[in-house]
Parts: C-alpha cells; sequence; structure tokens
C-alpha cells in the first residue's frame, strides 16, 4: 500500500504542511507583528527563507525534549479527543490492520508521521517493522524476512527530521530511494489518501519503476490533480472512485472475507464442524460467520429430507412402516452429525449474542407441512436431535438462558403457525412410542429418548467424559424439557382436574420422585429463567407434572 493524509483524514490528524504553518503562527504570534493569515508568506519575508520544520522548532523550544512535547499536540489524543474519537485509529487503519493479520498486505509506504497504522497494527496483534530513516532503511533485514512493514518515507513526528517543505520532499536519501525501488518493482500496490502534489521524490520513485509485474490500483475522491492522473497514465494504473478511505477499505476487507469464506473447504466431519465453532465462537469478530455457517448447514441438512430415500409425509403401514421409520431415523441421525457437533460447543461455550444463530437454524429445521399430524412426523426428527444437543450443551455449560431461548423462542411453523419448540418438537410428536420400539431390540417406555441418549452419548464425550454425569444432564434437559411444557401448555386458569398430559422422557422411569430437587438444581435461577421468578407458578408446574408422571408410572406397572 501507498498511504497518504487523506487516509487519516476521518481522525482529524493535521498533515506536515498543516502543523507548519500553525508553527509559523505560532512564531507569529511571539513577535511583535500581528499573525497573517498566510503564514508561510510571512514567514518567508520575515526571515528570508521557505518554513522549514525544523527551524520553527527550534524558533519555539530549544531542547528535543521540549520540541517533542510541542508535536505531541498534533498527534496524541487528549482526554477530549479520545472522547470524541479524534486521532485514533479509524476504521481504514483498523481494516488495514486485519488486512495485514490475513496475509494479503506486507509492505506499506506512508507519508504520514502519525502513529495511527502501528497502533491499528498492534491492536490486532502485529508488531510491525518500521522504517522512518535513511539509518533504519541502511540497516534492516531483507523485506522478504523482515515480516509485515511500515516505510514512512517522510519520517516520524517525533523525529525533527521530517520532511515537511518541498525542498525536503523532492527527493530522498539514497537508501530510501533504494528502498523504494525494491518495493514499486516487485509488489503490487494500492494507492489511497495520496495526491502526489508535494512528494516529488515519492513521484520521481514510482515513475523511474519500468517494470510492471504487479497492477497498481488508485483510488480517488473526486477531481484528480493534474499529477495524480500523470502517474496513474504512465504507471497504467486502475483508477478506482471512492466516497472515503473508510469506506474503502471496509468493503475490500469484507469482500476479502467472503471470498476466503468461499475457498474454505466445507466441514466435512463432526470434527471440523466443531474446531471451526469453538475458533469462531473465540472471536467476536467471527459473530456473523459462526451464524452464516450454522445457518447454511441447518439449510443443508433441511434440504436432506428431500434425499436419501426420505420422502416426506410417508404413510405407508404396516411392517413397511415400521421398516421405512427405522431407516429414516438411522439416515437422520447419520446426516446430522455435523450440527449436532456443531451446536453442542456452540450451546455450551457461546454467549448470548450466539443465541440468535441456535434458533434461528433449529427453526428452519422444524418447518412441517399442515398435513403432518401426530406420529408422522418423522421429518422432524433433525430439529429434535438438535434441540436435545444443544439443551443438553446449555445444561451441562450452565446456560440456562440459552436453554430458555431453545425451547420458547425457537419456534416449529406448521401450516399457518408457529408455536414454540417446547409445544411441538418432543420425543412423542415425532414418533408414536409402539412405532418407537422398532428402533429397541426390548421393550421400552421410551424408546425415541432412549434412542436419543444413545446417539448423543459419543458427541458429547470430550464435554462429558463421566456416562453418570452425562446420563444425568440428559434427564435434567427432559425434565426441564417437561415443565416447560407443561406451564405453557396449561396456565394458572386451567384447573387441575382437568385431564393433563405431558412428554416424559428417560428420567420418568430412571427417577424416583424429586431426584431434581435432590441433585442440587439451582431452582431460584430456574425459576428467574422459565417462570419470571414467580414461586406459585413453578410449584404449580412442578406438582402437576408429578401428576402426569404418576399416572405414567401406573400405566407402566412401576
Amino acid at each position: 500500500m501507498l498511504l497518504g493524509s487523506g487516509i487519516s483524514t476521518s481522525a482529524q490528524i493535521p498533515t506536515g504542511w498543516d502543523v507548519t504553518l500553525d508553527l509559523c503562527r505560532k512564531v507569529a504570534a511571539l513577535t511583535t507583528e500581528e499573525p497573517r493569515p498566510d503564514a508561510a508568506n510571512w514567514f518567508s519575508a520575515k526571515f528570508g527563507a521557505s518554513p522549514n520544520y525544523s527551524r520553527l522548532l527550534e524558533s519555539l523550544a530549544k531542547s528535543p525534549t521540549e520540541r517533542m512535547q510541542v508535536l505531541r499536540q498534533y498527534f496524541e489524543p487528549s482526554a477530549d479527543d479520545r472522547e470524541a474519537g479524534r486521532k485514533l485509529p479509524t476504521a481504514a487503519h483498523r481494516a488495514i490492520a486485519e488486512l495485514v493479520r490475513g496475509g494479503y498486505i506486507r509492505v506499506i509506504v506512508t507519508t504520514n508521521f502519525d502513529r495511527l497504522l502501528e497502533q491499528a497494527l498492534e491492536t490486532a496483534g502485529i508488531v510491525p517493522t518500521v522504517i522512518a530513516s535513511a539509518e533504519a532503511a541502511s540497516g534492516m533485514i531483507p523485506l522478504v524476512h523482515s515480516g509485515p512493514t511500515i516505510v514512512k518515507v517522510n519520517g516520524d513526528y517525533l523525529d525533527t527530521r521530517i520532511k515537511n517543505t518541498e525542498e525536503g520532499l523532492s527527493s530522498y536519501d539514497s537508501a530510501i530511494d533504494q528502498l523504494l525501488d525494491q518495493i514499486f518493482d516487485q509488489y503490487g500496490l494500492i494507492v489511497c489518501g495520496w495526491s502526489a502534489e508535494w512528494d516529488q521524490g515519492l513521484c520521481h520513485a514510482l515513475q523511474r519503476t519500468k517494470s510492471r509485474r504487479f497492477t497498481i490500483y488508485w483510488t480517488v475522491r473526486g477531481e484528480s490533480k493534474p499529477k495524480t492522473v500523470e502517474l496513474i497514465h504512465a504507471r497504467q494504473a486502475e483508477r478506482i472512485v471512492i466516497e472515503s478511505a473508510d469506506q474503502f477499505f471496509q468493503e475490500v476487507l469484507e469482500q476479502v472475507t467472503a471470498l476466503e469464506s468461499l475457498a474454505a473447504p466445507h466441514p466435512l466431519s463432526s470434527r471440523i464442524a466443531a474446531a471451526t465453532v469453538k475458533n469462531y465462537l473465540s472471536e467476536p469478530r467471527h459473530r456473523i460467520r459462526l451464524h452464516d455457517l450454522f445457518i447454511s448447514e441447518a439449510d443443508r441438512l433441511f434440504s436432506q429430507r428431500r434425499l436419501e430415500g426420505l420422502p416426506i409425509g410417508f404413510k405407508g403401514s404396516g411392517n413397511l412402516r415400521l421398516d421405512f421409520l427405522r431407516h429414516s431415523i438411522a439416515t437422520y441421525d447419520r446426516v446430522s452429525e455435523t450440527l449436532v457437533a456443531m451446536i453442542i460447543p456452540g450451546c455450551y461455550w457461546g454467549g448470548p449474542e450466539h443465541r440468535r444463530s441456535w434458533i434461528e437454524g433449529l427453526g428452519r429445521l422444524a418447518w412441517s407441512s399442515s398435513e403432518l399430524s401426530k406420529g408422522q412426523g418423522w421429518e422432524l426428527y433433525p430439529a429434535l436431535i438438535g434441540l436435545y444437543a444443544g439443551g443438553i450443551a446449555s445444561i451441562a455449560g450452565e446456560k440456562l438462558e440459552t436453554l430458555k431461548c431453545l425451547l420458547l423462542e425457537a419456534k416449529s411453523v406448521q401450516g399457518q403457525g408457529n408455536r414454540p419448540f417446547v409445544l411441538k418438537i418432543f420425543p412423542q410428536e415425532i414418533v408414536r412410542s409402539d412405532d418407537g420400539q422398532v428402533l429397541h431390540a426390548e421393550k421400552s417406555n421410551t424408546p425415541l429418548s432412549d434412542h436419543l441418549c444413545f446417539v448423543l452419548r459419543e458427541p458429547f464425550r470430550s464435554l462429558i467424559p463421566a456416562d453418570q454425569l452425562f446420563a444425568r444432564n440428559f434427564d435434567i434437559f427432559e425434565y426441564l424439557l417437561s415443565l416447560v411444557y407443561v406451564d405453557l401448555k396449561y396456565p394458572s386458569s386451567q384447573a387441575a382436574s382437568d385431564p393433563m398430559w405431558a412428554p416424559a422422557g428417560s428420567f420418568a422411569w430412571r427417577r424416583q420422585r424429586n431426584w431434581i430437587q435432590e441433585d442440587g438444581m439451582p431452582w431460584e435461577t430456574l425459576k428467574k429463567s422459565f417462570f419470571a421468578g414467580d414461586t406459585s407458578r413453578a410449584k404449580r408446574a412442578v406438582d402437576r407434572l408429578d401428576d402426569i408422571l404418576n399416572a405414567y408410572k401406573r400405566e407402566w406397572l412401576f
């Protein structure tokens, strides 16, 4: 990149000439004469020489330390500046830093004195090599070995040797010239914020480079200066009209990131998918990429409902229907592996900012035709296993708010209505218990729950190594699903004597009465999350669920 003062415009950093003019006005204020608007002409007439940065500083401050203090006010932000966002790295600086971190930019030549680019790079975890003098250029290691490099051809603001006069900008020391020749010969170039009006030495370096190895992209705003037009033509550069440096570099970063995403391999295995989700969770800047990744997997899985010999709404009968059910569930288990591998670390490690991804992805899986009736919605099984995986992970990761979102905010679309997951996505709604027996060699009171417990055990192995602990978390999730179902299905106006029903999971036969209270569940947190802190409402739901479970146990004869 070749960057000029335009890159720092939105940060309100003065150019070198702006600093020179202000120093002229300060010198004028120290004399008996009234300061004039044309400070540079006044200085020339008064002292018989063009304004010189170093000479002006010496007039205002005698020691090097004092001169540094004079310069700091132009480039270092005060408390007011920080509050107003002035003299800080801009969106352009930050986008450039991300491009450098991604390995897309290796060398940056800049005419600027400020250190905003260095600050942006350091924030991105990059410590660049900075060449700000002929001595540094002479002693530098070869570019190919130096990593990200910033070449400040006009110097740094804390060095009084910076170039800001017409005479000083007309040429460079031989070491700087040689370095520029190498850069312009061996690298492509993006030019931004540089008018080519003052830096004649830099113009000469561009003009004397004969090679055309790589393209130059020259950004302009409005009408170009004659020297800019001349250089664009001489170097056969691609001219790009932009609104601002901030807008341009943000768009470049977004497009490069999008192309990078397209080039990245699709998660072909559940292990790669899980690792990708963990990587995205660790960086807030990847939140959108994580969302898109999970949604695309949900869409892929939704489309799988029409593949693998799984026609929607199959209504066979007898053994043919049961064989098809067995085949369908086995196939769904296989094609759901990647989504399960993604949602487990997502709900275990993810924060509030990620919940929308899980809700939206599972919701897409839960669309169903209005023709489906209870026991014929096998194609909703991917939504069910996704809900179980995310719910158990939320329990294990102590993310009850995430669990609440999965149960209540994720919507199952059936016909024209949206229903919370807890009222639609549960084992008995997907497969009738009698049909579910085909999944087991022995009779089971909760066949699909038992099947889910078996299938999900392995994906949770790294997070929950102990089988007993996994079974505990599995049962807690199913109990809360049943409890919230009862609370939502039978509000306070519902008489306790009216017939009630709720989905019963494996916990109903695996656990004794009051096991959940004795297992140390944080009831105060549960009441706050699921019952709006209402103790009587929570107790009513628990009592009603107990009655329903007792009826199940009488039916199961234990």
